[in-house]
């Protein structure tokens, strides 16, 4: 009985492996009928889908939407197909700046290069007349990120195109371009990192050319404060603004009434961007600049027309202002001498080449820049006008400031 047992269950077992054997078989020829027939439909999709769209990299930055239109197709089939072509541009976006439709062409074996002028354009449609307007006057693009695509449809015989290009099959290519204004959005006054003494200070810019020829061409100006470790144009994109204005028509912008002062030891950052109806031109840099701290400065205030002998004392390494009464000074220039009345000597100070502070009729001297200045002598300051009318002051010079 065990023997007999045996035996069937061998026959069993191999009656099965056998099965196993002949369906494994059968699996794989199946296997390798569908890699065949996947291969032929490849090479079938390949003999009709022999075309590639090359678009050619554009080089400079002053970019013109007909720069789009330089591209090559690579097209293997050995007959002859008529085409045409669209070339689409888009803004950053996405929306249409311009369409170029080709006129038929004719595509042969190899590389057909294509450029503005033999792509045959039958038909231009620019969507975006602002941006229209500005390459008309400029021959170039507003600055921009674009993209721009280059697709392609048969248009030959049915049976034609059945043989060499599938009809149903989507031909294009795509590529991006940046375009920059021919002469930039300039920042002009306040110089970057400059350092004011003026807490109210007038901003100018210089426009982009040659659009900034255009009378509708408008400016947005921004001013912000700087906080400590800021970079300005991490402030300029962070920061609120301490004053904003858009719909500018000149170059320059004077300190807006409605602000208070800037404040001293303060830094502010500045930029200025162009509009040409809702369509953005250009944007500046960001500059920066910086109130700068103003030492306290003495006051000498002239009042009389002849020595008096009364003096004022001053540390001779620090500025002081000559302060002349307005009712006996009718004009904004003085000459003005110095006498050592220690040596009795007179020197003309025209070469310290002195001004007139601004908005009132001082005039701002440091000790420092004056030759043989002597501390411990007394120096008599003398300023005459136009008419020859002179104004004397008294002063002490010391090493030290007198408490």
């Amino acid at each position: 009985m065990k023997l007999n047992q045996i035996d069937n269950n061998r026959a069993v077992h191999g009656s099965y492996q056998f099965k196993q054997i002949v369906f494994m078989k059968k699996r794989n020829h199946l296997h390798s009928r569908g890699l065949v027939l996947l291969v032929l439909l490849f090479i079938g999709a390949v003999a009709k889908a022999q075309v590639m769209i090359n678009p050619m990299p554009i080089a400079g930055f002053q970019i013109a939407s007909k720069d789009i239109l330089n591209f090559n197709v690579v097209y293997n089939h050995a007959e002859p197909v008529k085409v045409q072509f669209e070339a689409n541009l888009t803004d950053e976006r996405g929306a249409l700046v311009v369409q170029y439709i080709s006129g038929t062409q004719t595509l042969k074996s190899g590389v057909n290069q294509f450029n503005p002028n033999s792509y045959n354009i039958t038909q231009t449609r620019y969507v975006n007349t602002s941006i229209a307007n500005i390459e008309r006057m400029t021959s170039f693009l507003p600055q921009g990120d674009y993209s721009y695509c280059i697709s392609m449809k048969c248009v030959d015989a049915p049976e034609v195109c059945e043989r060499t290009i599938k009809l149903e099959v989507d031909y294009s290519a795509c590529n991006d371009v940046h375009s920059e204004p021919v002469t930039p959005l300039l920042l002009s006054f306040p110089e970057d990192e400059a350092k004011l003494k003026n807490k109210r200070p007038t901003f100018t810019w210089i426009p982009p050319m040659p659009i900034g020829n255009n009378p509708n061409l408008t400016y947005t100006y921004s001013l912000v404060k700087m906080l400590d470790g800021q970079t300005a144009e991490d402030a300029i994109r962070r920061n609120r603004a301490l004053f904003t204005q858009s719909g500018l028509r000149s170059i320059s912008i004077m300190f807006p009434n409605q602000l208070n002062d800037l404040v001293e030891g303060e830094h502010y950052a500045w930029q200025v961007s162009a509009e040409l109806g809702d369509l953005h031109i250009a944007t500046s840099d960001v500059w920066e600049f910086e109130i700068e701290e103003e030492e306290e400065v003495t006051a000498a205030f002239i009042t009389k027309r002849k020595i008096g002998l009364e003096a004022y004392t001053h540390p001779r390494e620090q500025p002081f202002l000559l302060v002349l009464n307005e009712r006996y000074i009718q004009d904004n220039e003085w000459k003005v001498r110095l006498k050592d009345e220690t040596t009795n000597q007179w020197q003309d100070l025209s070469y310290l080449h002195l001004k007139k502070a601004l908005g009132k009729k001082n005039i701002e001297i440091n000790p420092a820049d004056i030759q043989d200045m002597q501390a411990g002598h007394s120096y008599v300051f003398e300023l005459s006008d136009h008419k020859g009318d002179k104004f004397f002051v008294r002063i002490i010079f010391t090493e030290t400031e007198e408490k």
